[in-house]
């Protein structure tokens, strides 16, 4: 029946169909029988292992209504500390033929004190997560602050803080990951982080060496990474089928170089891809396009058969 749906909803504007499925999934239906399969990670009870990517919430309007649909976390944003429209439309797109999506939305979000609002009013016991990002305006050399702004701004709101340094969809960004910019900005969250609340960085499938990265997040103490983001491709960030083969690599790669928790994102379109990532050494891992792809049957199918 989903596959009827799906494939009229496709005939019309992706964002469109995203924004109306946000909106249908935060009426609060009552979707799927929620499966226990509970996993521990840096000292946070999972209720299971799937979680709901950034991206699809970006403003923190499901977080008492996902978990209706059997995840057992989810990330709120990107956030930034002030309002973005993002980049100008159209900005996300369909290979309907491949099963993969290209966005170049741009970290639009309504910014950090509207997240604050709805995350305060939180009802749901469903682990949040905070994606955080620099403004479109913020300079490479000050974009420590802005994710210390919204660092203090979250950290007594959600479960664990996620760094994204990593979208191919807001200029220069990618920047931050080099060792100079990613040390400042992990000790002066870190030296902030009172309440030790768990810190991941979400890594590029672009990167061609990972050893310098994993140094610093070592040395800095953070709990680990999200492998990963979305892949470089015409303007924007490719997701989907086409960087599964990349994110797999990455995460066969990150395996030999940290014991650190590692969240599975990326090309996960079906229930084997999830084995394959727990199997290969994720504690978590992350849904989005997948979930566009198969609906909201599809956690309840991967944790039935995990």
């Amino acid at each position: 029946m989903y596959n009827i749906i799906r494939d009229l909803l496709f005939k019309f504007d992706p964002e469109l169909i995203h924004d109306l499925s946000v909106k249908v999934i935060g009426l609060n239906p009552y979707w799927v029988d929620v499966i226990d399969k509970p996993k521990l990670v840096d000292g946070i009870y999972y209720r299971n292992p799937i979680g709901l990517g950034a991206g699809f919430d970006k403003g923190g309007e499901l977080i008492n209504s996902i978990h209706k649909l059997g995840f057992g976390f989810m990330e709120v944003g990107t956030v930034t500390p002030l309002p973005q429209e993002g980049n100008p439309k159209p900005r996300l797109f369909r290979d309907v033929i491949s099963k993969s999506l290209i966005n170049r939305m741009g970290f639009n979000n309504p910014g950090l004190s509207v997240i604050q609002r709805r995350l305060e009013k939180r009802k749901s016991d469903i682990i949040i997560g905070g994606n955080i990002g620099k403004g479109v305006d913020t300079s490479l050399d000050s974009a420590w602050k802005d994710y210390l702004i919204c660092f203090e701004g979250l950290k007594d709101l959600v479960d664990y803080i996620t760094i994204n340094i990593s979208s191919p969809n807001t200029l220069n960004l990618r920047e931050l990951q080099k060792e100079d910019y990613l040390k400042k900005i992990l000790f002066e969250l870190q030296s902030r982080n009172d309440k030790s609340i768990p810190i991941y960085v979400k890594i590029s499938p672009d990167l061609v060496s990972v050893e310098s990265l994993i140094e610093v997040i070592t040395s800095s103490g953070i709990n680990g990474v999200i492998c990963n983001n979305t892949k470089s491709y015409v303007g924007g960030g490719l997701s989907g089928n086409l960087i599964k083969e990349d994110s797999i690599k990455m995460l066969e790669n990150l395996k030999g170089l940290t014991k650190k928790t590692i969240i599975g994102s990326g090309g996960i379109m079906e229930v084997s891809d999830v084995k394959v990532r727990l199997e290969g050494g994720c504690d978590l891992v992350q849904l989005w396009t997948g979930f566009v792809w198969n609906g909201p049957f599809f956690v309840q199918q991967i944790l039935k058969s995990i």
